[in-house]
C-alpha cells in the first residue's frame, strides 16, 4: 500500500509492464530475482564508472557511452527471459 496521498493507504495500481507489477507485489521467484540483481548490480557498475573523469573529446564521450549502453543493452537481451514472470512467458 502506498501512502503517500496524504497519509491513508491507496492501493497499488497496476502497470502495463508486468515485471513492474511482479516487482511491486513481491511475486518474483528465486532466478527472477536473481536476473533483476545481476541487470541492477551492472547498471551500478556503470553508473560508478561514469562518475570517474571523462575523455576529453566528444567522439570519446560517445564511443565510451556507447560501450556502457550496449553492455546493458546486451544484459538486458541475456537476462529477459529469466526476469519476466512464468505467466508472462509465451
Amino acid at each position: 500500500m502506498d501512502t503517500s496521498h496524504g497519509g491513508f493507504p491507496q492501493p497499488r495500481r497496476e502497470t502495463t509492464d508486468r515485471l513492474v507489477d511482479a516487482i511491486a507485489n513481491d511475486q518474483l521467484d528465486v532466478e527472477q530475482r536473481q536476473a533483476l540483481a545481476d541487470l541492477v548490480n551492472l547498471l551500478a557498475a556503470e553508473m560508478v564508472s561514469d562518475s570517474f573523469a571523462r575523455p576529453g573529446t566528444l567522439m570519446d564521450r560517445t564511443i565510451e557511452e556507447a560501450g556502457a549502453w550496449g553492455n546493458l543493452r546486451s544484459a538486458w537481451m541475456r537476462l529477459h527471459s529469466q526476469l519476466y514472470p512464468r505467466v508472462v512467458r509465451s
